[in-house]
């Protein structure tokens, strides 16, 4: 047994373990406190293993804070850090656990390593200009343009595109300059294209 005497489970963390069948999902219960309270490092299957990978930096997190509180080192920590601490924990848990589970939704983000690291960079540098995190429903459909938009134009174009809004600091990706004079080939995608967007920016 270590130190750790509690950790936080978020509902977020009950959303991604609820889509897994029971068994599937008694098996990654037991997983993860094991890991927690037994240093165990499971050794999972699937789903299981994708979405224990996508909770275990929230988890470091929390065996960190566990260990911290019983050593009663929280009592020399300034209390200013300490709920900067929290709250930016708490502000970009949701985006970065959506990312890293919904991207299997998306058939040309899905296993496309260098366009899934871009985006991690985009999320990265919406943080550090301490913008207003991505909701759910606005990460979702942020994936959503951004599958259609490699469908249309290919992984190297939106990955300059947005290369291109991050040196530019830009708040948002401005897919505008993928489509200018590039009409898409079916009239009724432009039309789905508009509708995703303003939902995206509506959510964001």
């Amino acid at each position: 047994m270590n130190s750790v005497n509690s950790f936080t489970m978020y509902f977020d963390y009950f959303n991604l373990i609820d889509t897994l069948p029971l068994r599937d999902k008694a098996t990654l219960l037991v997983a993860i406190n094991d890991y927690m309270f037994k240093d165990i490092e499971p050794k999972l299957l699937g789903h299981n293993q994708a979405i224990f990978n996508t909770l275990k930096n929230q988890l470091n997190l929390s065996k960190s804070n566990s260990k911290r509180r019983t050593k009663k080192e929280t009592e020399t920590e300034p209390k200013e850090n300490q709920k900067e601490t929290e709250t930016e924990l708490q502000e970009n848990k949701t985006s970065i656990l959506s990312f890293k589970f919904y991207i299997y939704n998306f058939k040309f983000i899905n296993n496309n390593d260098l366009l899934i690291s871009k985006i991690e960079e985009w999320i990265n540098y919406k943080k550090q200009r301490k913008d207003k995190p991505y909701t759910e429903i606005g990460l979702n459909t942020l994936l959503k343009i951004i599958d259609k938009a490699v469908e249309e134009h290919g992984t190297d174009k939106v990955i300059d595109l947005i290369e291109e809004c991050i040196a530019n600091n830009y708040q948002g990706i401005i897919f505008e300059k993928l489509k200018k004079g590039q009409p898409y080939p079916n009239s009724s995608s432009n039309q789905q294209w508009e509708e995703t967007k303003r939902e995206f920016m509506k959510n964001d």
